[in-house]
């Protein structure tokens, strides 16, 4: 368009296709009057351009070496560029595979070790020097003591081995927000003192103080006359639902407890429908506490539904429980998939979730719990392999081996 404007300006007609060799002589004769702007092309012809563009450069020859090597340069530019997208995506699906937060939050992390060539673990596996953690160490326990600890299954297959000392406290001789049934009324210690903290959290978030301690810790002769008495009032196939036979009881445990609330009427009520007690429902979990006897799980625990009885089983394992919808029998069986060379099971207190994470992938960060299995061995003791510089818990499942709570920072 700015070619013909040209043109008319200069006087200049229009052509057409069909006088083109006509159109060429005139304007030959044209440009030999020196017409600002008029040159002649490779092929004679005289073109005109704009006076106000850039003179332009000759365009370079394109052979067919200089072909070969662009398409070279490009072909590298693309390799570059997809290896290092290919770094930073592995980088990220690691991190979020190890569900760690960026690192600055100031976390200390250390590299697991693998097996060497003996197929030992090197002393310093986990990173010596670290203020996180040391080397390997293990310690050796007594098969007699998987009948003991927090996570312990007593149901209707495993029955309860009465230690000689069942370190119970009182509930009724403490400071409380809670009230007991009671002065006979015993707890252990740690599963008291998480019970406590709950209540009072309890009345300070909803004003509630009736929560009704009705049965703790039982001997065999108490579970003896409880049972004997409902199968008296009620049949045998009742007391098989909802009391344990003496000696495979939870409460023999002393870390059950049967819990309602006592209102201002002087009435009991269940807990789960008492609206001031809707903050005890939804954060017992956050205390160690799990509901034992779900309503959909009595197929596996033999037990129908009971909303008051709670057990404690400590952190984060309460927690874990509750997310993953298990009763304590299926959390059990689902912990036999962690061993300290294979698999680890990791809870981030910072984070509030867990993972599950090969052992040679994991870093120890501040704030983790880091759970697996031991079987116990055929002897009378066994050997429970652990992180040195790293505090940790041992329980027993009074099935067939322990278990192993490590806590990071």
């Amino acid at each position: 368009m700015a070619e013909n404007d040209s043109r008319r300006q200069s006087g200049v007609p229009k052509s057409s296709a069909s006088d083109d060799k006509n159109t060429v002589g005139f304007i030959d004769d044209y440009a030999n009057d020196s017409i600002q702007g008029a040159t002649r092309n490779r092929s004679g012809h005289v073109v005109f351009s704009n006076p106000l563009e850039k003179e332009k450069k000759p365009k370079k020859r394109v052979t067919k070496r200089s072909r070969k090597r662009y398409r070279m340069k490009n072909a590298w530019l693309f390799v570059t560029v997809f290896f290092f997208a290919a770094v930073v995506a592995a980088s990220a699906a690691v991190m979020i595979k190890n569900n760690r937060a960026p690192s600055d939050m100031g976390d200390a992390e250390v590299t697991l070790g693998a097996k060497d060539t003996s197929g030992e673990f090197s002393d310093n596996a986990l990173g010596a020097g670290s203020d996180t953690a040391g080397g390997k160490k293990s310690e050796t326990v007594s098969n007699e003591d998987v009948h003991t600890g927090n996570l312990i299954l007593v149901n209707y297959k495993y029955p309860y081995v009465f230690p000689e000392d069942n370190d119970l406290v009182s509930m009724f001789d403490t400071e409380k927000v809670y009230s007991v049934n009671t002065t006979e009324t015993y707890l252990k210690k740690e599963a008291l003192d998480s019970f406590k903290a709950l209540t009072e959290e309890l009345y300070e978030n909803s004003g509630c103080d009736g929560i009704l301690v009705s049965s703790a810790f039982r001997t065999m002769e108490k579970q003896r006359e409880i049972y004997d008495d409902r199968v008296e009032r009620y049949g045998s196939e009742y007391a098989a639902s909802y009391v344990a036979v003496p000696g495979y009881s939870e409460h023999h445990t002393g870390l059950s407890l049967d819990i309602s609330i006592l209102a201002d009427d002087g009435y009991t009520y269940d807990i789960e429908d008492y609206a001031d007690a809707a903050w005890f429902m939804k954060n017992y979990s956050n205390y160690g506490y799990i509901l034992r006897y779900p309503v959909h799980k009595a197929a596996i625990t033999s037990i129908d539904y009971e909303g008051w009885h709670y057990r404690y089983v400590g952190l984060p394992h309460s927690l874990i429980i509750k997310e993953k919808d298990f009763c304590l029998e299926e959390y059990i069986d689902y912990l036999r998939n962690f061993t300290f060379d294979k698999k680890l099971l990791v809870f981030s207190e910072i984070t509030k979730t867990f993972s599950e994470v090969p052992y040679d992938e994991y870093k120890i960060s501040n704030g983790d719990s880091i759970i697996y299995y031991v079987p116990s061995s055929n002897g009378s003791e066994t050997e429970i392999p652990t992180f040195d510089g790293v505090e940790y818990e041992i329980s027993g499942n009074n099935v067939d081996g322990f278990i192993v709570t490590a806590r990071a920072g």
